[in-house]
């Protein structure tokens, strides 16, 4: 069977030169094994480094981004881990479907949720939804959406969580994320279609589980 017939992903079209990607490779693999020896972490810089080095090899040789996630899983969680926040990809007390007892996770993958059902609301609103429906709508959604906690997301911290993010500084990162992603469900021919897709499955790269739940938009 022909390689491209076994591709399960769809790749880019390559336009680096492959001999000079493959050294970087080597070279980066080289500074991860020495970081070993200057850096007293356990590790976990050498890790890191060789993670992003595998990264952006497989990337430049054109493998697409969600054939990546599990490396992009593994980069996230070493962020997480950075701001103080054990990932459920690291804690050994999570299990599928559960935060072991957390009622939320404060992980990248909780602010996901967040950003993503903060946009959502604001694009309701931006259709003429009042705040408190366009809150709760929202809210009954997420009841369906992978995710790893087993909290209730009421109308209440739909809201909570547009205001805070409304409040943050401009150039915030997760305020941006949340402003493009409102504007990508709001603006232009296919933003209806967008939105009602966004509703119903909700954000796609949390890595949680799929719960049965509404399907009223």
């Amino acid at each position: 069977m022909d390689a491209v017939m076994r591709r399960k992903f769809p790749r880019r079209r390559l336009g680096a030169d492959l001999g000079r990607a493959e050294q970087v490779l080597f070279e980066e693999m080289e500074h991860a094994a020495e970081l070993l020896q200057s850096e007293e972490d356990f590790g976990r810089s050498s890790v890191r480094h060789a993670i992003h080095a595998c990264y952006s090899f497989l990337h430049v040789r054109g493998l697409s981004g969600q054939a990546l996630k599990p490396l992009l899983d593994l980069i996230l969680a070493f962020e997480s881990r950075d701001r103080g926040v054990l990932s459920e990809l690291f804690d050994p007390r999570a299990k599928r479907g559960s935060v072991s007892g957390r009622k939320w996770s404060r992980s990248l993958a909780a602010a996901e949720i967040k950003i993503h059902a903060a946009a959502c609301m604001d694009a309701l609103m931006d259709t003429g939804v009042a705040k408190d429906e366009a809150a709760a709508r929202v809210a009954r959604q997420t009841g369906k959406w992978p995710r790893f906690s087993e909290g209730h997301i009421k109308g209440t911290t739909v809201a909570n969580w547009r205001d805070e993010l409304l409040q943050r500084v401009r150039d915030d990162r997760e305020r941006k994320r949340f402003e493009q992603r409102s504007a990508m469900f709001s603006q232009g021919p296919r933003a209806k279609e967008r939105l009602s897709e966004a509703l119903r499955i909700g954000p796609v790269l949390t890595g949680g589980v799929r719960r049965r739940g509404p399907e009223k938009t």
